[in-house]
């Protein structure tokens, strides 16, 4: 475990060594906690996380394995704002919960200071290594026709009607009912859907591109849970002259939140870039909710590009902004 002394020193910009006096200032913290400072990807992987804090004896852990400075300031600035929190005695057990006021705070929080930071303090990004690209694929309307309904069912359990995908999209949820997508999990509807071709072509294309750049990436972004068979799914997309086994499937339907599916589609997405590895970020989705909530993300990473693609019914594309995020 290095100390942040030492990584300050060996990193390739002077800024960094004034960014915690800064941060703390911005969150009026007098003094600021202990910082351990980890370099092991590993422990990233499995804890899922770059960073945390401890609210029992008020430390920030950050894994800064093969991540750029300015990448580890942001992680920095999210948990600072933690302390900031728990020393106005708001932290509470369920607190880092995805979703949680709490969390979404101090996302907000830490976009406001490195947005702020980089304003004053511009030669930040200039050491900044190159980085790559990041395409995330929505599945179900974009990649594949879907003629898996959603059911939606009252307090009772009873089936009271029943959604196709563009129906589910625009649907709310009256009160007391919820949904059953027990058909979105299952893998044999799956395997009778028709591609859309236009976009499975653009995937390939694009996934076929990013082999060459180490530093890109190609995911898919679903709002699906976890499938019945594994092995029939991948099949399906091997069927298709897709290079399944190389692309990262992100199941937003397996965050146990109570989120809507654009917010924990969001949340997937976040993940990835904090890892700090994308100058530009894709969405090619057929939802505009997902598509407002992953612009949203402009506040959190501003020094990353963000392009939102709507999928037509026809497999083309349109561009889509929102100026209310």
């Amino acid at each position: 475990m290095k100390s942040f002394k030492q990584y300050l020193n060996e990193s390739k910009t002077d800024h960094i060594s004034h960014f915690i006096d800064y941060a703390c200032s911005h969150l009026g913290i007098d003094h600021c906690p202990r910082i351990n400072l980890i370099h092991d990807k590993e422990e990233a992987k499995t804890n899922k996380s770059f960073g945390g804090y401890n609210p029992n004896d008020k430390t920030i852990n950050v894994n800064i394995a093969g991540r750029h400075p300015v990448d580890v300031m942001r992680t920095l600035a999210h948990e600072l704002s933690h302390h900031k929190q728990d020393i106005e005695n708001r932290i509470t057990i369920r607190s880092g919960e995805t979703g949680s006021d709490i969390e979404n705070e101090a996302n907000a929080e830490a976009g406001i200071i490195m947005r702020n930071y980089g304003k004053i303090n511009p030669a930040i990004f200039e050491s900044a290594e190159p980085r790559g690209a990041l395409h995330a694929f929505d599945i179900d309307g974009t990649l594949m026709h879907t003629t898996a309904k959603v059911h939606v069912k009252d307090q009772h359990g009873k089936t009271v009607q029943s959604l196709s995908h563009d129906e589910f999209n625009k649907h709310r949820l009256p009160h007391g009912h919820h949904y059953d997508f027990s058909e979105f999990r299952s893998s044999d509807k799956f395997n009778k859907e028709k591609p859309v071709r236009p976009m499975l072509a653009k995937l390939k294309a694009i996934h076929k591109n990013v082999k060459a750049q180490p530093k890109s990436k190609v995911i898919m972004a679903t709002a699906r849970g976890n499938f019945d068979n594994k092995e029939k799914f991948l099949q399906h997309w091997r069927n298709h002259g897709v290079d399944i086994d190389h692309i990262r499937v992100e199941r937003a339907g397996n965050i146990e939140t109570h989120q809507p599916v654009a917010e924990k589609k969001a949340e997937v997405i976040r993940h990835h870039l904090k890892s700090g590895n994308y100058k530009e970020a894709h969405l090619y989705d057929d939802d505009t909710k997902n598509l407002h909530h992953f612009l949203k993300l402009r506040k959190e990473f501003p020094h990353t590009t963000f392009h939102a693609h709507h999928v037509q019914p026809d497999g083309s594309t349109k561009k889509f902004e929102s100026h209310d995020d």
